[in-house]
């Protein structure tokens, strides 16, 4: 059974080199970073399913608040750096702490639905017959 932290540190790392990598084909293509948000929400759920196959829902949806974190900060931070953040696009303290907040929150909720599959498709004990 894989550790939560291994679990939340696996997701976070997937999700920065993510987050690099659709920036540059952002600025390389010339497509708003924005339409990326898709694969987002599939890892914050893949690390949800993770989780909750291995420890339960609740964790999963703490997993999955955890990696939308991590982007929030992180990554953007490496997506403006790259380019394909534009500055205007959050330029108050507020903006940017309630993009944070609703970051953590969706990553929350598709950790937690992550979670729920991977509760409901674990593998289930078997008895042996004696």
């Amino acid at each position: 059974m894989p550790s939560l932290v291994k679990i939340t540190l696996s997701g976070c790392g997937l999700i920065l080199v993510f987050d690099v990598l659709a920036s540059l084909a952002s600025r390389e293509f010339g497509f708003p970073y924005v339409a990326a948000t898709p694969g987002s929400l599939l890892i914050y759920a893949a690390a949800g399913f993770v989780a909750g196959r291995a420890h339960g829902v609740p964790q999963a949806a703490g997993v999955g608040a955890l990696v939308g974190e991590v982007e929030s900060t992180i990554g953007w931070w490496l997506s403006f750096v790259i380019g394909a953040i534009q500055p205007e696009s959050a330029t108050t303290s507020q903006e940017i702490a309630s993009v944070i907040v609703a970051m953590i929150v969706v990553g929350g909720m598709a950790g937690a639905a992550g979670g729920w599959l991977g509760r409901r498709f674990a593998p289930r004990p078997t008895r042996e017959l004696t």
